[in-house]
């Protein structure tokens, strides 16, 4: 059809779809988990994305679950709200880069040197 395999289009819709389906799976929750680890599991799906399609798919997810953690899992809740520049901090730390999908695809060794560590806090390189 668009001269995309199929596979790539589904990814591109499980992009769309997927980060929006598990934010809403975990509403009943949020009062109980911590907003860490609804980023966690929606960076779970993202990465499953990436790994699944293509590059364009993963950018599409990690968009994606952005907008839904930020409007079904942070007060005030079902509004799109940024506050101040901590809300843009932790958005865009919470986003995983590009580094995601080519570890995803077990090519670690090519992901970009330049990370967010010096911005979003300690973390471990990667093994």
């Amino acid at each position: 059809m668009t001269g995309q395999p199929l596979r790539d289009r589904l990814a591109l819709g499980t992009a769309l779809v997927g980060p929006l389906l598990v934010a809403l799976a975990l509403v009943p929750f949020r009062t109980d988990l911590s907003r860490t680890n609804a980023a966690l599991v929606l960076v779970v799906v993202v990465v499953a994305v990436a790994a699944f399609g293509n590059r364009v798919a993963g950018a599409v997810a990690a968009l994606s679950a952005a907008v839904w953690f930020d409007f079904f899992l942070t007060r005030p809740y079902q509004r799109f709200t940024i506050n101040g520049s901590d809300d843009i901090h932790r958005d865009g730390c919470a986003a995983p880069d590009r580094r995601s999908d080519r570890f995803a695809a077990g090519r670690p060794g090519t992901a970009a040197r330049g990370d967010r560590r010096d911005r979003c806090g300690p973390s471990r390189p990667y093994p």
